[in-house]
């Protein structure tokens, strides 16, 4: 989506989602296979989510839920989730082996809600730099102040 754009809810299941500065997405973002970016004041009214892909807010707000099952999340400059980041179970097959995922909050970010961790065979480590901050409860997760 090119700048100063405005949509309803984004699917995709083999491609990924990138925002430019200040799109406003009036519902939900989603993809299956791949990643979302999203650039300097944008916003996601409803929940954003990935299944298997990297997620990166640089300024940018989420209302609800941001969740994936296999991929990082980067959230930097100021960006905000006004609900919680939640790693979903793999439910087995393709994922049965260990994964390792990272959680970087950075820039001034923050977590509204808390960070959820529902698979405990998924390594997740959390970096919280000192200008960021999550408000709820992190479970089951490793907790890295920077």
């Amino acid at each position: 989506m090119g700048n100063d754009s405005r949509v309803g809810n984004l699917d995709t299941v083999n491609g990924r989602i990138r925002l430019g500065a200040n799109v406003d997405v009036d519902g939900n973002a989603h993809t299956v296979n791949g990643s979302i970016e999203c650039d300097a004041g944008s916003k996601v009214h409803g929940r954003l989510s990935t299944v298997n892909g990297r997620i990166e807010l640089r300024n940018t707000e989420v209302d609800e839920e941001l969740s994936t099952v296999n991929g990082d999340i980067l959230l930097s400059e100021k960006s905000v989730v006004r609900g919680d980041i939640v790693i979903k179970g793999s439910h087995g097959g393709f994922f049965d082996h260990h994964q390792r995922l990272e959680i970087r909050i950075s820039g001034g970010s923050r977590v509204e809600g808390g960070i959820l961790v529902r698979d405990e065979d998924v390594e997740v480590k959390v970096y919280v730099s000192k200008d960021s901050s999550v408000m709820g409860e992190i479970r089951n997760a490793q907790v890295i102040k920077e």
